[in-house]
């Protein structure tokens, strides 16, 4: 797990690190407009998590091992390309770290989802360790990117292709630990010597039922947490004081203290969900993803506070950064109850033939809540800000309670007899 995760660390670094900073990146190097910066953050995050459906589907028939080494090789080549700095290349680049992470992604997590097989008293902890871990690679990113592109952009796309390089140095030690584990490696085979031929039974189909609701459930999530690189940025850059004696505070270093409290819940967490696992109090996976939404609507209510402190009509403000920091840290809390909960459930709820694609499913809900997420930042410019952040208070706290009421429902879909 720590292997993988230090591969993944690799890949978050230079994919989220340029991701983080693309609306930075267009305004102020190609002097973008604020809608045409975020829409194109929305799309290319969109595109981006959309295709692991793809990269899913290849990896089931395929095997869970070559697609990441395929996918490391395609990112480092769009971080390099991106370190030319030439706009007529940026879309090539855009789309090869789009199509490198679709393919990474869904393996990965299929692979981690086979440790713990015989394990399932420990995963929801597991993950929730390993995807602090991974993110331990986002906050590097926005602490050594953020200040790197203060002075020099083409260092910073060159940086986050070596970085990504690096990561196959523990794949590699991962591959040779992982021969003796029974992953099937389909490699295109026909049907009639397939496995997998046989019907879904009920209980099957009733928990891909289960996940489909969860990974629509979640677009609203990421449609909010889209805003982290998009809005709450902008809103670092132009109205918050970012002066500490007489440094000025890079504003990617604002992006990171999300990263900061993710890591510093995720262990308490992790430790929490085995000791009530003990106690059989445990939080199902829906209710989990309530309390996630629930914490994301605090977020923005936060972030709406903050919005009124700004003058009407304002280019630029000196709002206190407490209120973005606390904000990030409730988006952390949010983070934790959804993300690893959701890629533990699919990866344990998802029949074995259809694991990799599900897993693909998953993030191409976060595609689609990150495009809509990009696509509403650019109503930053043309709402009140306090009307602005309103709408993702309110779209978190209504979903989190129609999660409430149908919990028990979906939990009894889980069939959890049957693991």
């Amino acid at each position: 797990m720590y292997l993988l995760a230090l591969t993944e660390m690799c890949q978050r670094f230079a994919y989220w690190g340029i991701g983080n900073l693309l609306v930075l990146f267009l305004v102020k190097h190609f002097t973008y407009s604020t809608p045409k910066a975020t829409h194109l953050f929305g799309a290319y995050t969109g595109i981006a998590f959309t295709l692991p459906i793809l990269g899913g589907w290849i990896a089931d028939k395929w095997n869970y091992r070559s697609p990441i080494l395929l996918g490391t090789l395609l990112t480092t080549a769009g971080c390099f390309l991106l370190s030319t700095l030439s706009e007529t290349l940026l879309l090539p680049a855009l789309a090869l770290l789009a199509f490198g992470g679709s393919l990474f992604t869904p393996a990965i997590y299929s692979l981690l989802g086979s440790v713990y097989a015989k394990k399932p008293h420990i995963r929801e902890g597991g993950f929730s360790i390993y995807y602090a871990g991974v993110n331990i690679g986002i906050f590097i990113a926005m602490i050594v990117l953020g200040y790197l592109q203060t002075f020099d952009w083409r260092l910073v796309f060159i940086v986050c292709g070596c970085v990504q390089m690096l990561g196959v140095v523990p794949y590699f030690a991962v591959v040779k630990r992982m021969k003796d584990k029974n992953i099937p490696s389909h490699y295109f085979v026909s049907k009639k010597n397939d496995p997998n031929r046989y019907p879904l039974k009920k209980h099957e189909k009733d928990r891909i039922t289960v996940i489909l609701i969860m990974t629509l459930a979640s677009i609203v999530f990421w449609m909010a947490y889209n805003q982290a690189g998009s809005s709450m940025t902008l809103f670092a850059l132009k109205f918050t004081d970012r002066q500490f004696g007489g440094f000025t505070i890079p504003t990617p270093w604002f992006t990171s203290t999300e990263t900061f409290f993710l890591i510093l819940f995720a262990f308490p967490l992790a430790y929490l969900y085995l000791f009530l696992r003990r106690i059989k109090s445990s939080a199902s996976p829906p209710m989990k993803t309530a309390l996630s939404l629930f914490f994301m609507g605090l977020c923005f209510l936060v972030m709406q506070r903050a919005a009124a402190h700004v003058p009407m009509g304002a280019d630029y403000a000196h709002v206190n950064p407490y209120y973005i920091i606390s904000a990030f840290g409730m988006m952390a809390l949010a983070e934790l109850f959804l993300a690893p909960i959701g890629l533990s459930m699919v990866t344990h709820l998802s029949p074995h033939r259809y694991r990799g694609l599900l897993t693909g499913v998953w993030f191409a809900c976060i595609g689609i809540g990150f495009y809509l997420g990009g696509y509403l930042a650019g109503f930053m410019a043309k709402l009140e800000l306090t009307t602005f952040f309103d709408i993702f208070v309110i779209t978190s706290f209504a979903s989190a309670l129609l999660l409430v009421l149908f919990s028990k429902k979906l939990d009894n879909m889980r069939h959890i007899d049957f693991l």
